[in-house]
């Protein structure tokens, strides 16, 4: 019951925020580049998307560890938790 009600607010935490946020960066992102490569210089727009895949390569990498500590928390819990109710029942 612990991982469930934990499980879903994250869930809810994420999908609230993170679809809007997806889509405003996305369309933010877009009409940037297509804004730097017409009206500006197309050389200086490729040359400043080239840290592009190590920004998203950094991302992925700070994930996985954000997942690994969010599921040691979660077992930490569900230790917590079961020590609890054996003690309130009694085993």
């Amino acid at each position: 019951m612990a991982h469930a009600t934990n499980d879903i607010n994250a869930v809810v935490s994420v999908a609230g925020g993170g679809v809007m946020s997806a889509v405003d960066a996305s369309i933010t992102a877009l009409v940037t580049l297509l804004t730097m490569f017409f009206v500006l210089d197309r050389r200086l727009t490729l040359i400043a998307i080239l840290p592009l895949p190590f920004l998203s390569w950094g991302t992925s990498l700070i994930g996985r560890k954000i997942t690994r500590a969010l599921k040691a928390a979660q077992e930490a819990f569900s230790d917590l938790n079961n020590k609890v109710q054996e003690s309130v029942s009694g085993d």
